[in-house]
């Protein structure tokens, strides 16, 4: 569907309610900056009879949030990227019902690698190659509020890689009196079963020190009976502390999340093969070493602080540590060629040359990472404000493939393999590890940020000037040589002598072949520092002829630096040059409306977007992927919201979006782009009870360069209800029994795209129980 085509379609799109509530950014720095513009946020809550008064955003840029009256209706336990289905351009693929092994993001045509997630101001994206990992997300009972950036960052963004937009959630603060909360659930199917507890201090001392600390543990099996177990558990801290009467304060956090994971491959299946019955007939994959574990954890702070009655500065430092792999495991033998002649006894027989030896080879990766994101914000009168922000983000990335043996029944002596002494390794006669990836980098963003605010015309006129001015910086070390040409960071850790390459004058071409394999070539280990730099402008106006109208546009220009994929992908340390950013334009325009009872919403956006690399799992290795660069592209839409409270208690939104994508090159449309996707919502309140009726559609979406093969378009509704158990339960401060039913109508269609032909099933019909209380 090209954009002209859909335009017409204004009158079908549809809607979103939304509340008056201060915008929250995702830096203190941009909390702080915006609150005085009195800026408020497109929010979409659980019930319009929740709010007091209906708004609509009035930033410079599209943007819109859900909150915690929403997230609440939901899957408890449900990672927060699930709920942001229900805004326009947002198209989150889950790879269960229960939010705790994954799934692929993509708003706008733009995957979650390309999109800033940040927790309370603090970068989520791998400082590596930028992936998300939303199965070890923030509970959902801790978040006050998830926002949404559809085209632009904010201009002190911690990214060196987004060029669609943002994602942040923030932490509700502790409660001013001492309770103790806890959400009990209980799945129909799967062995699900989830506890969630929460302890409030409330004020501490003379000086209104809060604070709280939480736990939670979720187990149950992937939908395919049998072939999947997934472990979470997760531990939540934080103190908070007013500072003097001009609402400073300091806030300290800690997170650690544990999950033990099988998870069950992609499905390589055609269209008709899935018309046909896939859901009957698909491949059982044994998960004994398909496992995806990972240890997450970090210490965050924010601080607000204010300096004079014009001076405000801000600070929101951080330090994150990560181990985790994708599990997999490699068929090898003890006289393997690239052995290069030495033996290695696999299998601890004591016999050497065995054949066949299935070993564990995950690709592990261990991450240590500090960032400090600030902002100086000077006040020049109330309608005039001037910022000064630096973002710092510096990780260490440490990425290896250790072989560990397999226990008798096929499972790994240790998730981690023998990574860092985790568990047992193997080791060649010199006291190197037998592995297949060996390499260390460095992550390192300097980013100065400049922006002016003004409001002219009796505050009708708002003008936003932004700019940008990142330095990104990567020290690589590639210890191993790296396959020539396959588009992968493949890589062949080996004791064999390399022979050199020569051209056809006789000369050493740098790379290098291996007597195992006489016609692959091969990039030879290398150190080197590469860095990219840009200046990034964004501009925003917005006009308010009254209280009930708004138009806005918006610019902005950004920059994602090469991946370390990218860089260690089969090149020469010459050629690293070549891998050049992607770079791309947003461009938005749109309307919104106010009135007392309705609210509406259209925004027309375009983004240029150059030297674009698609990346898919290797089938042979889905913890590899592979790179290819399809060039420029041109991503063009359409998304309105419109939300009408239809009586007391009773209220619908909903949300649509209409993209158009087109490779440059080729006239081909983008994988895994829905060209259109709706949402919408239906929530009644009587009494003690409370109804929540929830759908999404979502369009074809291409899972090859060449558009030949899609996963085909499906709807999914959810239904939630909660009973209010006050009368019942009068020592109970709140007490609910809540009733989620995900996949309603048992819907059956496929959902991540991994690649051509290459799918994961979606979730079918999921029914779970809870009880909420709070004493």
């Amino acid at each position: 569907m090209k954009f002209r085509s859909f335009l017409f379609g204004t009158g079908l799109t549809a809607a979103c309610l939304s509340y008056a509530a201060p915008a929250l950014a995702q830096s203190t720095g941009t909390q702080v900056f915006e609150d005085p513009m009195t800026l408020e946020a497109v929010v979409v809550q659980g019930s319009a009879t929740e709010a007091s008064n209906v708004a609509l955003e009035e930033a410079a840029k599209a943007r819109a949030s859900i909150t915690a009256a929403y997230l609440e209706t939901q899957q408890p336990g449900q990672t927060v990227f699930e709920s942001l289905n229900l805004l326009p351009g947002v198209t989150f693929s889950n790879n269960d019902a229960y939010g705790s092994s994954g799934g692929d993001l993509n708003i706008r045509g733009f995957d979650g690698s390309r999109i800033s997630a940040t927790f309370d101001g603090i970068p989520l994206n791998d400082t590596g190659n930028y992936a998300l990992y939303t199965n070890q997300m923030l509970d959902p009972e801790l978040i006050t509020r998830a926002t949404v950036n559809f085209g632009a960052t904010d201009v002190d963004s911690p990214t060196a890689s987004a060029t669609g937009g943002t994602v942040n959630y923030v932490t509700k603060s502790p409660e001013d009196e001492m309770s103790v909360s806890s959400v009990f659930s209980i799945g129909a199917d799967d062995d699900y079963r989830r506890y969630f507890v929460r302890l409030d201090s409330g004020e501490i001392g003379p000086y209104g020190t809060t604070a709280y600390a939480t736990y939670s543990n979720t187990s149950y099996n992937y939908f395919i009976e049998g072939k999947s177990k997934i472990d979470k558990e997760q531990f939540n801290a934080q103190i908070f502390q007013p500072i003097g009467q001009n609402g400073d304060y300091v806030r300290l956090m800690g997170h650690y999340n544990k999950n033990r994971n099988n998870f069950t491959y992609f499905y390589t299946v055609s269209r008709d093969e899935f018309d046909d019955g896939f859901k009957d007939t698909i491949d059982q994959y044994s998960l004994n070493y398909a496992i995806n574990p990972s240890d997450t954890g970090n210490i965050r702070m924010q601080g607000k602080f204010t300096l004079s009655p014009k001076l405000v500065l801000t600070v929101d430092p951080s330090v994150q540590y990560v181990r985790a792999n994708g599990g997999g495991s490699t068929v090898l033998d003890e006289d393997q060629a690239w052995f290069g002649g030495e033996l290695v006894d696999l299998n601890g027989n004591g016999i050497l040359g065995d054949q066949d030896i299935r070993v564990y080879s995950p690709s592990n990766t261990n991450t240590i990472r500090y960032a400090l994101v600030s902002s100086l914000i000077y006040n020049m009168n109330d309608d005039h404000r001037f910022r000064v922000a630096y973002t710092f983000d510096q990780g260490r990335h440490r990425q290896t493939g250790d072989f560990s043996p397999l226990d008798t029944d096929g499972s790994p002596l240790n998730v981690f393999g023998g990574v860092d002494d985790y568990g047992p390794a193997f080791y060649f006669a010199d006291g190197s590890k037998l592995q297949k990836r060996d390499r260390l980098s460095v992550a390192r963003l300097n980013q100065l940020s400049l922006e002016y605010r003004g409001d002219f015309m009796d505050d009708k006129l708002g003008l936003t000037l932004g700019l940008r001015l990142p330095y990104f910086e990567r020290e690589l070390d590639q210890r191993c040589y790296a396959r020539k040409g396959n588009g992968s960071s493949t890589q062949y850790c080996t004791q064999e002598t390399p022979i050199p390459v020569l051209d056809g004058t006789g000369q050493p071409t740098g790379f290098v072949r291996f007597p195992s394999s006489a016609t692959q070539e091969y990039a030879p280990p290398f150190k080197a520092d590469v860095n990219y730099d840009d200046v990034l402008p964004n501009i925003g106006l917005t006009y308010r002829p009254n209280d009930a109208h708004q138009f806005f546009a918006s610019f902005a220009e950004t920059l994602s630096a090469p991946r370390t994929d990218d860089l260690y992908s089969g090149i020469l340390v010459s050629q690293l040059d070549q891998a050049q950013p992607e770079n791309s334009k947003a461009y938005d325009l749109g309307y919104r409306y106010r009135g007392d009872r309705v609210t509406a919403s259209a925004t027309v956006w375009y983004n240029q977007f150059s030297n674009r690399i698609e990346r898919a799992a290797d089938p042979n290795d889905p913890s590899v992927f592979l790179s290819r660069n399809v060039g420029d592209v041109d991503l063009q839409g359409f998304e309105a919201t419109f939300g009408v409270e239809l009586m007391e208690g009773l209220s619908f939104f909903s949300s649509a979006a209409f993209t158009d994508s087109e490779v440059k090159s080729t006239g081909k449309e983008l994988v895994k782009t829905p060209d259109m996707t709706l949402a919408a919502r239906l929530d009644y309140e009587i009494g003690a009870y409370e109804f929540g009726l929830q759908g999404r559609y979502v369009g074809d979406r291409w899972s090859d360069d060449n558009n030949t093969s899609a996963a085909p378009s499906y709807t999914v509704f959810n239904f939630d209800a909660a009973y209010d158990l006050g009368n019942i339960w009068e020592s109970a401060k709140t007490a609910k029994v809540r009733l989620n039913v995900q996949n309603l109508f048992d819907e059956n269609y496929l959902n991540v795209i991994s690649g051509s032909n290459s799918y994961y099933y979606g979730a079918p019909r999921t029914v779970t129980m809870s009880l909420e209380t709070k004493f």
